[in-house]
Parts: structure tokens; C-alpha cells; sequence
């Protein structure tokens, strides 16, 4: 989930770079995960991985920048698709806690919006042909949770998240 996505997001760019000499580069897009602002309860590696990955575009704009690169990290939320379904959950620790968490994040998964929603903003984004985060998924996750965090304390972050997922 993250050093193949690193080894050919570095190929595409140098590809990218020698065609923008001869007509529009292009865009790169790495699908991250709002788990790499909001790591999920009993999911580490996913979340080590989408942020690694989130490092790795914020990395690709920089070194992009004046070369005609489009770089977007492309960071979905909850959204109603079977993504829950090919979870691998911990086989050691099946504590209630852990067993809320994962009843949580299925609701949410559930009662997200269509995939069609994450398209559309996918498309708005490369249509506005500049790099950037590209926060998408329901109301609270892509706007009003990134703005508390930036404004809140982290502590305050931590507590809404626990609470987000029914492990406080």
C-alpha cells in the first residue's frame, strides 16, 4: 500500500516531466485516506500506509512545482462501498473495545455517501489543473473535522475521534 505506489508515482513524475517539454505534463493522483489526519482505531498498518503515502504527494509537489506536474494526494473518507468487507481485522485482540470500533467504522462505511460522490470530486480537482489535498467523503469528515483539528488542540482531536468510534 505504499512502496508500490511510492516506486510508481516517482516513474510517472519523471515520465511527466520529460513530456512537459513537449505539450501539458499531465497529473499525477495518489488515493490516500482521511486515516492519515484521522488514524482508524485497530487499523495501524493501513494508517502508517496512507500516511506514508499522503508524505510521499506533499514530497511529489514540492519537487513537481514549475514543471507543468499536476500532484494531487486524493484523501476519501467513509463512503459506501465494500472496502469494510476486505478489512483484515486483528485476530488477537477481540476486546469490546475493539469490537465497538469495528461496529462503528461498518455503520459509517454503510451510511457514507455513493462512490460517485468521491468521483465527482476527483474530477473537480483535476479540472482545476493545481496540486494539492483533496479532502472528500460526508460533511463532517472532509470539512468540519480537518477544520476542528486545525483549530483545536490535539487532545481535542484525540477525544472526538475516540469518541467518533465508541472507544472512550
Amino acid at each position: 500500500m505504499l512502496m508500490g505506489p511510492a516506486r510508481l508515482s516517482h516513474a510517472m513524475l519523471r515520465s511527466l516531466r520529460t513530456r512537459a517539454a513537449n505539450r501539458p505534463a499531465g497529473a499525477l493522483v495518489n488515493i490516500s485516506s482521511l486515516a492519515a489526519e484521522f488514524p482508524l482505531p485497530f487499523q495501524a498498518a493501513y494508517n502508517i500506509a496512507k500516511s506514508g503515502l499522503s508524505a510521499l504527494s506533499e514530497s511529489l509537489m514540492l519537487e513537481a512545482a514549475g514543471t507543468g506536474v499536476v500532484v494531487i494526494d486524493f484523501r476519501p473518507g467513509d463512503y459506501r462501498t465494500d472496502f469494510d468487507g476486505s478489512v483484515r481485522r486483528p485476530q488477537t485482540d477481540t476486546t469490546p473495545r475493539m469490537a465497538r470500533a469495528w461496529a462503528a467504522f461498518e455503520a459509517m462505511m454503510r451510511s457514507g455517501p455513493p462512490p460517485e460522490h468521491a468521483a465527482a470530486a476527483l474530477r473537480r480537482a483535476l479540472l482545476r489543473h493545481r496540486s494539492g489535498t483533496v479532502r472528500t467523503g460526508r460533511f463532517f469528515q472532509a470539512v468540519a473535522a480537518p477544520l476542528l483539528a486545525r483549530l483545536g488542540s490535539l487532545a481535542l482531536k484525540r477525544r472526538l475521534q475516540a469518541r467518533y468510534f465508541n472507544v472512550e
